[in-house]
């Protein structure tokens, strides 16, 4: 099974055209669709691999709808609530995932925004 298909994305333009995304779980949507630009895109890509490949041992990446993402070299962890975290960081993330799984995402994501 892919990937793609193991967490249920779809990846579709809505009527104004715009470019979305549906999962598994609505946190990890949201957070690949705050990323719906090409720069940003690109950007989250960049963060994921500099993790996958260990220039970096933890990115903490705040999204424009304060969701917060933390990568770290075996798991990723999505927080639907920036504020919540900080005032305990210790709370059981929203969503978990291996983080070669995440980058496998992103990077078809990045591929599908800047087609």
């Amino acid at each position: 099974m892919s990937v793609l298909a193991k967490y249920d994305i779809y990846f579709h333009q809505t009527e104004d055209g715009s470019k979305d995304v549906s999962s598994i779980n609505d946190w990890l949507s949201c957070c690949l669709y705050d990323h719906h630009e090409a720069f940003r895109a690109n950007q989250l890509f960049d963060l994921v691999n500099e993790v996958s490949t260990g220039v970096s041992i933890e990115i903490e990446l705040p999204t424009q709808s304060l969701y917060l993402i933390i990568i770290q070299p075996t798991q990723t962890f999505i927080y639907k609530d920036i504020d919540e975290w900080e005032l305990n960081p210790n709370m059981v993330p929203d969503f978990t995932l291996p983080t070669v799984d995440f980058k496998i995402i992103v990077e078809a994501w990045r591929d599908y925004v800047t087609q």
